[in-house]
């Protein structure tokens, strides 16, 4: 697990039901994670208590213990008091606390599906045993929980790379079957 999450786990506390997109007959009930896991990648770690789900995806052939890239998902069930935004600033200072050449901003904030999201990016290029690692996160603000999904690399993703899984990142969405069959595109 890549040194931010653990600080993150460690700070924290933490929960909520994932489903992909395209529901099966019959719904949760309740606000619904819209995220495909691309079908090259696995899960490699999954954990859940009573106030959090942490789920990490690698590439198939990748191991969770030295991979080049990941994607975690985090869901805070109740949503830890935060907005999308503290909790992405909070994100950024964990960083430039643990990382002495880090960089990292808020890109994005807006209201999406009449959720309020936030788009941050960050980089630590370090020596350390952790080594260096590069992010792409996307915070949403639920009614019911708080959503964080990260796109990490352990080197600088090319610029062609960042665009791609930019708009990854920027297609997840959430929402809320208690309001009605549109409300997630059924």
């Amino acid at each position: 697990m890549s040194r931010v999450l653990k600080h993150l786990l460690l700070s924290l506390v933490v929960c909520l039901l994932v489903s992909p997109p395209g529901f099966a007959k019959s719904p949760p009930k309740g606000e619904v994670l819209l995220m495909q896991i691309p079908k090259n990648y696995k899960r490699a770690f999954a954990d859940r208590t009573r106030h959090q789900m942490l789920q990490e995806f690698i590439p198939k052939g990748q191991h969770i213990n030295s991979y080049r890239d990941l994607i975690s998902l985090q869901i805070f069930y109740g949503g830890l008091g935060a907005s999308a935004e503290k909790f992405a600033k909070r994100m950024l200072d964990i960083n430039a606390k643990n990382c002495a050449k880090s960089s990292g901003e808020i890109e994005i904030q807006k209201r999406e599906n009449r959720y309020a999201t936030a788009l941050y990016s960050y980089a630590c290029k370090a020596k350390t045993k952790a080594g260096s690692e590069w992010g792409l996160g996307k915070v949403i603000q639920g009614k019911d929980s708080l959503y964080v999904v990260i796109k990490v690399w352990k080197s600088a993703p090319s610029t062609r790379k960042r665009a791609k899984w930019r708009k990854f990142i920027q297609n997840i969405r959430l929402c809320d079957t208690r309001r009605g069959k549109k409300a997630c595109g059924n």
